[in-house]
């Protein structure tokens, strides 16, 4: 003998409105992807605009859609409305995978011409120094 609960009833009941459902309003909807490229760009704070920091990416995003055109309207909506929310997730992204990054697989190059001033007062410099207004001297 089997005893039938009230979350049996309903759990039953559910799944038959659900199948009712489905027969009146069939999902015509498709799942599409779109892989999109993108850059964040940004200035470090407290560095007088010198560091400049680029990142190129490119990331899929997934929509449901019943067109191509339906998909990509999502997609220009999400853009114009979510681009704080993709610019704040990829520098966690980044700021979390900075320290995992081997040196070696880094790309240094010097680019423009050098800028060449002679200093009138080497004590304010060596004062800036001290003071972590100038990062490094080589």
């Amino acid at each position: 003998m089997s005893s039938t609960t009230a979350t049996d009833v309903g759990d039953f009941i559910d799944e038959i409105e659900q199948e009712v459902r489905d027969e009146i309003y069939p999902n015509d909807h498709k799942v599409f992807s779109i892989e999109f490229p993108y850059v964040v760009e940004f200035n470090l704070n407290n560095d007088d605009v010198h560091t400049k920091v680029i990142i190129e990416t490119r990331s899929v995003d997934y929509k449901f859609a019943k067109t191509e055109e339906d998909a990509l309207q999502q997609q220009r909506m999400y853009d114009k409305y979510g681009s704080k929310l993709m610019s704040n997730y990829i520098i966690n992204y980044v700021s979390n995978a900075l320290s995992d990054i081997n040196l070696d697989d880094v790309k240094y190059k010097r680019v423009g011409r050098a800028e060449v001033k002679e200093i009138d007062d080497p004590d304010s410099l060596m004062d800036e120094i001290q003071k972590g207004e100038i990062i490094s001297v080589n």
